[in-house]
């Protein structure tokens, strides 16, 4: 049986990397050059990259709403069972709950991540603008995006939900 990276490996259209290699095709600095390319980056206009920032924000809002829908959900009905049930601990309360927040976590990034970062919390996008991985318009745009898509997913759970929202 071959081993899987070769398995992998022949499903490739790409030739396996070669990380030994020092010289830089047609004396292209590294600088220049994209990630997987050997061409030279070119500079794109800003309105460009504001309208993949745009887009990018409106993915980020999406996917904290669904993230936060599936989390406010599960605590919701995990409140709605400990107060019909007797039998219901704190503990299974608890674990629900993280259950519930988790899964609705690896749900959004899977299906965001390429896109967005799938970063889903204004801490996250602050520590990436410090760092520099994203600019400050992203940030702000991220961070608007991120707000309102927890005031959505509230707002949704409110409304499909009987009674007040359940918050400790």
């Amino acid at each position: 049986m071959r081993p899987f990276h070769t398995f992998a490996m022949s499903f490739s259209s790409h030739p396996p990397l070669d990380l030994t290699d020092t010289a830089h095709p047609a004396g292209i600095e590294p600088e220049t050059r994209g990630l997987y390319q050997s061409e030279p980056l070119t500079e794109r206009p800003s309105h460009e990259t504001f309208v993949d920032d745009l887009w990018a924000a409106l993915l980020e809002y999406v996917g904290t709403t669904i993230f936060l829908l599936l989390a406010f959900g599960g605590v919701q009905a995990t409140q709605g069972e400990a107060n019909a049930s007797t039998s219901f601990s704190e503990i299974e309360r608890v674990m629900y709950i993280s259950l519930c927040f988790g899964f609705g976590l690896v749900v959004s990034a899977w299906l965001f991540y390429r896109v967005t970062g799938g970063l889903f919390n204004p801490a996250v996008s602050l520590a990436l603008l410090i760092t520099g991985i994203i600019g400050p318009v992203r940030f702000v745009l991220y961070c608007i995006a991120q707000l309102l898509g927890s005031v959505t997913a509230a707002a949704i759970v409110l409304a499909l939900s009987p009674g007040p929202l359940a918050s400790k």
